[in-house]
This record gives C-alpha cells, structure tokens and sequence, in this order.
C-alpha cells in the first residue's frame, strides 16, 4: 500500500514538473519580442538643393540650412519608425546670357518638413553603427522668395509679388527621402551621427510647371534614450 503511495506521488509530481515546463515554455514562446529604446534627437546641417525640370538649363544648386528635431519609437532591437519636424531651405540658382546680357536669379523656397522614416541600424559589433532609411517627405511651404538681376536692374522679394507665375508655387510639397549615416554611441547612454541623406520631389512645385524639387543634405545629429 504504501508503495503504491509513493507511485502516485512520484505520478503527480513528475506531472506538475511537466505542467510548469509546459507553461514556461507556452510562455517563452508567447513572449513580446523585445522593442528598442525610444529616443529623442536634434539635427542640423545644410541642403544643396535644386530644380528639376524639362527647362532646367543654366539651373544651378542653392545652398540652405535644414534642421529640427525628431523621435525614433524602435520597433526591434534594429528596426525604428522616425518622424521627424524640420525647417529645410530649398531652391536654385540659375545664370544665363543671351546678346551680351547676363541675367541672373535666385529662388529660395523654405520649408516645414515633416518625414516619417523606416531607420535600420545594421547590426555591427562596436560603438560605430552604420544606419540606412527611407521613407516619404511632406513640405509646407514656409516662404518664397525671388531674387534677380540684369543690367543694373535688381528685384528682390515675396514669389506673391512676381508677374512671372512664381506666385503659382504650391503650399505643399511631397517627396521621397533615403539616406545613410554613421552613428556613434556615447558612454552617457546618447549617440552622436553624421550622415547624408536625398530627397527626391515626387510633385511639381509651381502649378503647370515641370519643375520638381531636389536636396542632398549633409546632417549631424545628437540622440538620447528615454527608457
């Protein structure tokens, strides 16, 4: 009789062992996978931007700052969605002369920029991490501004003031950002990156122009987490 006690109770504990691995394993397996840290930044640098267009002739780079501030929410230890809030100048320069006259002009078109980027921190051994992303750019027209020049003639101001259909430039902007940097991680928990990044116009910017907006941008940024 008692022998047969210790069976069952040898029964019901080796039981309860396989139950309690059962559910660790049930719950290793339901387990959230783990999410990267949310952090904070600030950036800075300079556009070298242009207009795109079937008449670009004569059409050169303008050079103007961008800058702002973002949140990167990971999604995986090497996955983070970054919107990012930014002021950028943009434009182009453009030189021609015909008969001996030179005339020259300057658009400059500012922007608040707001991209919302896919960011892939490639998985590298070391504080230096290379970093790639992507993802679609929307522009709010801030100021437009014209400045030109010909013969001791000057003008200077506002798109709205033209006679020219520079006045036709749109509010909004939409375009397409890539880009890559390298990111360097800090002792105090922050990272310190440097970078470029290209964003393609996807929509003209003047009302029935064929004239689209392009910026390579040289930025450094500083990071920090917050958890």
């Amino acid at each position: 009789m008692m022998d047969g006690n210790r069976m069952n109770n040898r029964s019901i504990a080796a039981a309860c062992l396989a139950l309690a691995a059962s559910g660790t394993s049930v719950a290793a397996q339901t387990a959230p996978a783990p999410r990267g840290p949310t952090r904070i930044g600030v950036l800075a640098g300079v556009n070298i931007a242009t207009i795109h267009g079937s008449d670009d002739e004569g059409v050169s780079s303008h050079v103007g700052f961008v800058g702002g501030a973002y949140v990167s929410l990971g999604l995986t230890p090497v996955l983070s969605l970054r919107p990012e809030l930014l002021y950028s100048q943009k434009g182009a320069e453009t030189r021609l002369s015909e008969e001996g006259v030179t005339a020259e002009a300057k658009v400059k078109l500012a922007y608040v920029e707001l991209p919302v980027l896919l960011v892939a921190d490639l998985p590298v051994s070391g504080n230096i991490k290379p970093q790639l992303y992507a993802g679609p750019s929307f522009a709010f027209r801030a100021s437009c501004t014209v400045e030109a020049s010909a013969e001791g003639f000057s003008f200077s101001g506002s798109c709205d003031d033209t006679a020219d259909g520079a006045s036709n430039v749109k509010s909004f902007d939409l375009g397409a950002m890539v880009g890559g940097a390298l990111k360097f991680d800090l002792k105090n928990g922050g990272a310190f990156a440097v970078g470029a990044r290209y964003t393609l116009g996807l929509t003209d910017i003047g009302e029935g122009a064929d004239a689209k907006n392009r910026a390579l941008g040289i930025v450094a940024s500083y990071e920090f987490a917050l958890r």
